[in-house]
């Protein structure tokens, strides 16, 4: 893209379940009936140049408490400064507060008698800096952006479905070895040295310290060389489940590129935002196809295109990277446009992504 996304160009700021926007640099405090013992503290974290799984490592390790204790509603961008609702089990929020972490701030905590869920959010409000003209459109094609199929190498679909295939050794070779859109030439060199020589044990000792998810895989090869799908569940489980619903976006992608037509229809909320739960005809749906969707014979057909069935997203060796599917917008409605700020700010709903809107607003 022509735009450039950078923490002084790109703003996210988190649209809660109750229609909240949680403004940069505000603070906030939501009090909610909470038990004295297994309470959890809600927050509004704030972040600058770190994912919401970094930022929130960063803080457990200041604080000295786990990051498992951590929960949020919904990822953000790494190359952005955002703000988001999320929760942690069991530590008060006067201790929170006294976290310290360059470039992250917390902006109000008070104790809730629930952790914050994955996916309960409405949305995202984006405001992005930019002197190029802009064209005001009422939606796009709701494709998964490029940041869904791996940062660099972009080869997390590949592994994905190797995975599904039940091809777990090409899978794991893939992960280690793919060197293709690597920047750093000590990863280049060590990816392309276990390529040649194959010895697992070995190359635990000379990969680049960067590489944990992969040193943490050649550990694992090094006690069992030939036990693939431990060596994949040495991976943290997020990841693992990347490589999965890579395959899955790559497939929603193509199924609009093709121009299947809609599996359902929805309608709008109480905030007029998209929701599978309320009937309507507001907004077309399609499959994010998985083992249990009702798919149609040109789905069956993409998937066999793609050296897939239906069944493959039903793992018997690996049953907790089985994918049940979904349904997704095929269209994304571009909510509260407005000029603002040297740029132009915009509502999306949540798992939309900002850089594709951002690609056909300003007809790039």
């Amino acid at each position: 893209m022509i735009v450039e996304f950078t923490p002084d160009s790109f703003f996210v700021e988190e649209i809660t379940s109750d229609g909240i926007t949680l403004e940069l640099g505000k603070t906030y405090s939501f009090e909610k009936p909470a038990p004295e013992r297994d309470f959890f503290t809600h927050f509004v974290l704030q972040k600058r140049e770190w994912n919401t799984v970094q930022a929130l490592g960063a803080i457990a390790r200041n604080l000295h408490v786990k990051p498992s204790r951590f929960d949020f509603a919904g990822t953000k961008d790494r190359q952005a400064t955002t703000t988001q609702l999320c929760s942690v089990f069991a530590l008060p929020p006067e201790r929170l507060l006294q976290a310290r972490v360059k470039d992250v701030q917390i902006n109000g905590a008070w104790k809730a008698d629930a952790k914050v869920r994955l996916g309960n959010l409405l949305g995202n409000r984006f405001t992005i800096k930019t002197d190029k003209p802009v064209n005001a459109i009422p939606s796009f094609p709701n494709y998964f952006g490029e940041q869904r199929f791996g940062s660099g190498r972009k080869n997390t679909a590949k592994i994905g479905k190797l995975i599904l295939q039940g091809d777990y050794e090409n899978a794991v070779r893939s992960y280690l070895c793919d060197s293709e859109g690597e920047e750093n030439i000590d990863a280049v060199r060590a990816r392309e040295t276990l390529l040649g020589e194959n010895d697992f044990a070995a190359a635990a000792a000379y990969f680049p310290h960067h590489l944990k998810y992969e040193l943490s895989m050649l550990r694992s090869l090094s006690k069992e060389p030939t036990n693939y799908i431990a060596a994949i569940r040495a991976l943290p489980r997020s990841l693992q489940l990347m490589f999965v619903h890579a395959v899955q976006s790559d497939l929603f992608n193509k199924r609009i590129d093709l121009h299947l037509p809609p599996t359902s229809t929805c309608g709008k909320d109480a905030h007029d935002f998209p929701s599978v739960a309320v009937e309507g005809a507001d907004f077309a749906l399609g499959n994010i196809i998985g083992y249990s969707n009702a798919i149609s014979e040109d789905e069956r057909i993409l998937l066999e295109s793609e050296g897939l069935a239906q069944d493959s997203f039903k793992l018997k060796a690996m049953p907790e990277l089985s994918a049940k599917g979904t349904l997704r917008l095929l269209e994304a409605p571009i909510m509260n446009f407005e000029n603002a700020d040297g740029g132009f700010r915009f509502s999306l709903p949540k798992g939309c992504y900002a850089t594709v809107a951002v690609k056909y607003i300003l007809n790039e």
